[in-house]
């Protein structure tokens, strides 16, 4: 009675809001928490019981259609409809057809018959027809689980997965009003059982579910992966709308499960964390922007470095670093929370990573071996600037080497597992960004970027993807800022560093304004002028050469940009075309 009422249950309340795919997006949307929360749980509930009941079904079928089980093995038939089409044979003799006697007191003789006892062929065919029947019966229940099971999956999906006008999902939407922890763990079970029941938990619901549209491209892609109208991640959405540090924690953890289960591309779903929308603004960015103040007033150390004297700052030094390891995991210090690893994170994700950012971490952050009462705002960023990793490689080298591999148009699509490739890519991929002298060089071809890429995915648009050279810049300026002899200093491998920075598309200006802003290429020849007079020694081209082999049609750069870095490096130093046609004329 227990389990009829609670399938009865079930079936009551499920097409309340089966056609109302909005249900779930209003309930976030306005506040309703507890609700949100409850229903989120009543879905996961409902899957779970859906796919557990075809699963058992479907061991049902499986025994039966084993042709060793004897037709009598009970197969808990308790909730199986019986067709009365025929009626099992019971009680017979020992092969006598009919038996006199004599009942009644008065003496009175009847003839009792009983039903002849079968030929063996004849409860063989008997034996057959029930085991035909109870086929058809086991085939008829698990056909209806499997569809009870689409079904919850198909409201599920259209429920988590539901955009409005901006194509903003629930999780978008709870992100906007800073939600509960329980709101977003709510909703990410109900991701997590999606994709586990959607799978099919007993190899038998992948295909179908896929046929039946649950494979579209906007469900393989994790929740926490879907990007709005704008390219913003619902990370990015939390991060500049001032969300909890338990919140932005939990993202981090779900992105973490889902790389732990194999279900998303782990280097490209750590990229989450810096994961910009079309107006280049990364989730650092936009938490940084919203605490900017808030920091800037209240400068403590974190609890784990003052003794439990910090304040709320201790939390976002926490989620800072714990962003910045994430998204570097290519870094892998003995201490990872000292200041020089710091920098050469905030380094390896130039592009996205705000200036100010890194000049807090500096401000607010000490070396080893410091006293915890120091005052942390004497701190120098020189020391920091000048450290060189295990490899020789200065933070003003990791910036010079980024390139970026993904857009918010192809993020949806590049953190999904592709099992040829995922294989070590994380010490793999992020390293292979610092291009060798002859890959710098090679750019004429194959842009650095580009063949860093590990793999292609079709109908990729990269045409209008412009990565954020102003900001870039504002690390470099700052970390020359703190050592600029960095600027001389070249690469282990060979190069200098205004080398690098051309062979990675680095401008005069920046990419993303024409009004004079100094690029990357104008703030290395302002610390090091003599870097531009010399030759590269892998290929024996000037600087202003090599900036004119950088290809333009690998992104929607400005047409005139690479006219304006070849005639600012040559204006520069003009000897360098009087002393190539010198000769030339003498001979004349």
């Amino acid at each position: 009675m227990i389990a009829i009422a609670t399938t009865m249950e079930s079936e009551c309340l499920w097409p309340i809001h089966a056609n109302d795919d909005q249900y779930l997006f209003r309930l976030v949307s306005t506040f309703g928490w507890d609700d949100a929360t409850s229903f989120c749980d009543r879905l996961v509930r409902d899957l779970e019981h859906a796919s557990a009941a075809c699963r058992r079904h479907a061991r049902r079928r499986d025994a039966v259609e084993d042709d060793n089980v004897d037709v009598d093995v009970d197969v808990d038939d308790s909730n199986d409809d019986d067709d009365g089409d025929e009626q099992d044979v019971v009680g017979y003799d020992d092969g006598l057809g009919e038996r006199f006697g004599s009942d009644h007191s008065d003496g009175t003789t009847i003839i009792r018959t009983t039903t002849l006892a079968p030929r063996d062929d004849e409860v063989d065919g008997i034996h057959s027809r029930r085991r035909r029947r109870r086929r058809r019966r086991r085939r008829r229940n698990q056909l209806m689980a499997r569809r009870r099971l689409h079904e919850r999956l198909r409201i599920a999906r259209g429920q988590l997965y539901y955009r409005d006008q901006w194509k903003n999902t629930p999780l978008h939407a709870a992100s906007y009003v800073q939600p509960p922890i329980n709101v977003i763990t709510g909703l990410f079970r109900l991701g997590r059982a999606l994709r586990t029941h959607g799978d099919g938990g007993d190899g038998t619901v992948d295909d179908e579910w896929r046929k039946m549209g649950g494979g579209c491209d906007d469900c393989d892609a994790p929740i926490w992966a879907t990007t709005s109208g704008d390219g913003s991640t619902a990370f990015l959405v939390a991060c500049s709308t001032g969300a909890s540090t338990s919140v932005l924690h939990a993202y981090l953890d779900e992105v973490e499960h889902y790389i732990e289960r194999k279900w998303s591309h782990p280097h490209y779903s750590r990229m989450i964390a810096i994961m910009p929308d079309d107006q280049e603004t990364s989730p650092l960015s936009g938490w940084m922007s919203f605490h900017f103040h808030e920091l800037s007033m209240a400068r403590r150390k974190p609890p784990s470095l003052s003794g439990g004297l910090g304040t709320i700052v201790g939390d976002y030094w926490n989620f800072a670093c714990r962003a910045l390891a994430f998204a570097t995991p290519h870094i892998r210090p003995h201490s990872p929370h000292l200041t020089p690893v710091l920098v050469h994170r905030c380094a390896s994700v130039a592009d996205h990573c705000p200036a100010m950012l890194l000049e807090w971490i500096v401000a607010n952050s000490h070396g080893a071996g410091d006293d915890d009462s120091d005052d942390d705002g004497q701190f120098q960023g020189e020391a920091c600037a000048a450290t060189a990793d295990v490899r020789g490689r200065l933070p003003l080298h990791r910036a010079l080497e980024v390139a970026d591999t993904s857009t918010s148009r192809t993020f949806e699509m590049d953190v999904m597992l592709d099992f040829d490739v995922a294989t070590d890519v994380e010490s793999e991929v992020v390293n292979a960004t610092m291009p060798s002298p002859s890959e710098a060089n090679s750019s004429v071809t194959a842009p650095i970027a580009e063949t860093v890429r590990t793999r292609r995915i079709e109908g990729t648009v990269m045409d209008g993807y412009t990565r954020p050279q102003k900001n870039r810049a504002q690390i470099v300026k700052t970390l020359l800022k703190w050592h600029p002899q960095a600027a001389a200093t070249p690469f282990p491998e060979g190069g200098s560093p205004l080398v690098h920075a051309i062979g990675n598309g680095g401008s005069w200006h920046t990419a993303d304004c024409n009004n004079g802003n100094m690029g990357l290429l104008q703030l290395l020849w302002m610390h090091a002028p003599e870097q531009s007079v010399e030759p590269d020694p892998s290929t024996g081209l000037y600087p202003f050469m090599l900036a004119a082999t950088v290809s333009v049609g690998w992104r929607d750069r400005n047409k005139f940009e690479v006219i304006e870095n070849v005639y600012n490096l040559l204006r520069k130093n003009p000897q360098l075309v009087f002393g190539a046609l010198l000769p030339a004329n003498n001979a004349v």
